[in-house]
C-alpha cells in the first residue's frame, strides 16, 4: 500500500528525481487515492508530473511510474505552520485511469470497512505490533548502469516497528506518538525526512500451531512530523491519529464528493 513521492527534474544532459514524502493507496468510498500529509502536497506541484515509488517484492525491479498532477483532485485538511497540535492531512484522488496502473501491482487499502470500528469501538492497537512506513529521503544511491547508456537512482523505505509513548487530542483531532531509535545497534536511519505522508499500521498476528501468521492491517494514522534527537538516540515520531482520519478526513471527502 505504500508508496513514495518523487519530484522530476531535467537539464540538457539528464534527468533527476529527489524523495519528496510518502503516502498511502487507499479508497475512501470508492474513491481511490492518495493518503498523505497536506505539507507534503504543498510541495509537489499542482501541473506537471510527480514520480511515485513503489516497493516490489523485487527491490531491483526499474520503475517509471508518472502521475500527471492536473488529472488529480486534491482535498487538504490544515494549513502551516504545522506543529504537534494541528491537522496536517491530505487526499488526492486519482483519476481511474492511473487507479487502474497502480492496481497491476499495488493494492488500495479499503478504509471504508474500518470506520465504524474507528469511531465507535475504537482501534485499541494493543495486540499485535505498531509500524511506521514510507519513504527515506536519506537512503538514495546512485550509480550508472552495466551498458553504460543512463544512470539508475535507489531509493529507500522503510516499515520500523516502533511503539506508541504518547496520545492525545487537540480541537477534535488526535495525535499519536511514537518512539524511533537508531542507535548504533540498528541499521535505521538518522532521520526519517520523506517518511511523511505515510502510515501508521497496527498489524495484527494469529498463531496456528507453530505458524505465526498476519491476520490482518490496520491504518491507523499518517506520519507528519519528527523530532529532534533526543538523548542523542532517538527521535519521536507524531502522527494523526485514526479519529482524524477516519473522522474528520472522511467527512471532508464526503462533503467535495458526495456518492
Amino acid at each position: 500500500y505504500t508508496i513514495g513521492f518523487l519530484t522530476l527534474s531535467s537539464n540538457e544532459s539528464r534527468q533527476d528525481a529527489k524523495p519528496a514524502g510518502s503516502g498511502t493507496l487507499v479508497s475512501i468510498n470508492g474513491f481511490d487515492g492518495i493518503l498523505t500529509a497536506a505539507h507534503v502536497v504543498n510541495d509537489l506541484p499542482e501541473h506537471g508530473e510527480v514520480g511515485i515509488l513503489r516497493f516490489p517484492a523485487n527491490p531491483e525491479t526499474h520503475q517509471h511510474f508518472i502521475l500527471s498532477m492536473e488529472h488529480t483532485e486534491v482535498l487538504k485538511l490544515g494549513a502551516p505552520p504545522y506543529d504537534e497540535k494541528s491537522p496536517d492531512l491530505a487526499f488526492i484522488k486519482l483519476h481511474n485511469e492511473d487507479a487502474g496502473r497502480l492496481k497491476v501491482r499495488n493494492n488500495f487499502k479499503n478504509l471504508s470497512q474500518f470506520r465504524d470500528e474507528a469511531l465507535t469501538e475504537g482501534f485499541s492497537m494493543t495486540s499485535g505490533f505498531i509500524g511506521i512506513s514510507g519513504e527515506i529521503g536519506e537512503w538514495v544511491e546512485e550509480e550508472q548502469s552495466i551498458s553504460q547508456s543512463h544512470w539508475v537512482k535507489r531509493f529507500g523505505g522503510l516499515f520500523g516497528v516502533s511503539n506508541i509513548v504518547n496520545e492525545y487530542e487537540h480541537e477534535g483531532w488526535d495525535f499519536k506518538q511514537c518512539h524511533v531509535d537508531f542507535s548504533q545497534e540498528t541499521e535505521l536511519p538518522n532521520s526519517y525526512g520523506g517518511m511523511s505522508g505515510g502510515g501508521l499500521w497496527n498489524i495484527i498476528i494469529e498463531r496456528r500451531g507453530k505458524e505465526i501468521n498476519v491476520a490482518d492491517c490496520k491504518l491507523c494514522g499518517v506520519v507528519f512530523l519528527e523530532s529532534d534527537v533526543r538523548e542523542e538516540t532517538h527521535r519521536v515520531v507524531t502522527c494523526q491519529g485514526p479519529l482524524s482520519v477516519y473522522g474528520k478526513l472522511f467527512q471532508a471527502v464526503e462533503e467535495r464528493w458526495p456518492q
